[in-house]
């Protein structure tokens, strides 16, 4: 990308152009901030210069800023990738194993778990704009979104029973506590069946749980 010039810088400005500066050795490979590595382009030939160094050299950081910069992706989405891509580059280095680690079979205090209890349940949560489901904000920026969460079952298509052969609507049958992507997930069998055969265990728990009389006969 060629300089531009006094004069043409004063253009744009004048025109109501947005000017970025675009460092020409990137500051995540060790580029300065003096004036001789800066250069004043607009949002498009910001996002052609990331383009063309991620053509180059292959660096997910300047694939991220050519795909922010030139719309192909919000700034929710730029933020998790960025998070992960740094999680991974840390976890291949040996900083970060796991992530999480650090956190993993520490103690809290009562009052501690008390404040994360109350701030994770206070949370605002948001609407998927595809399915509907509501859901915290980095779930909804993981899970959910165009190409990456389905329509939630409708409660009253129908379904056969695998174990009455009867049809019902969806409604009529167990959740099984799984979600995909937010949304519950059901079982094979209606809810009366289910619970037939919760009092078909007990009953046989019951009865070989009770000792045989025949040897206590004398």
């Amino acid at each position: 990308m060629k300089r531009k010039s006094k004069k043409k810088i004063r253009e744009l400005r004048e025109s109501g152009i947005t000017l970025h500066q675009h460092h020409i050795i990137p500051r995540h490979v060790g580029g300065s901030d003096e004036p001789e590595n800066l250069i004043l382009l607009t949002v498009e030939e910001h996002a052609e210069a990331h383009r063309l160094l991620y053509e180059k050299y292959g660096r997910w950081q300047d694939r991220l800023a050519w795909q922010g910069l030139a719309g192909m992706i919000g700034r929710d989405e730029l933020i998790y990738q960025q998070l992960r891509e740094a999680n991974l580059q840390a976890r291949e280095s040996g900083k970060l194993s796991i992530i999480g680690d650090h956190m993993r079979g520490k103690e809290h205090s009562e009052e501690h778990r008390k404040k994360l209890s109350d701030k994770a349940s206070n949370r605002e949560k948001l609407e998927c704009p595809i399915c509907g489901c509501f859901t915290v904000k980095q779930m909804l920026v993981r899970w959910h979104g165009e190409g990456k969460c389905d329509v939630p079952p409708d409660p009253h298509s129908l379904r056969t029973c695998k174990h009455c052969g009867e049809t019902k609507e969806l409604r009529d049958f167990m959740i099984s506590g799984r979600k995909l992507n937010g949304h519950p997930q059901y079982k094979h069998s209606c809810k009366i069946c289910n619970h037939n055969m919760r009092v078909e265990r007990r009953r046989r728990k019951r009865t070989n749980a009770q000792p045989n009389e025949h040897l206590h006969e004398s």
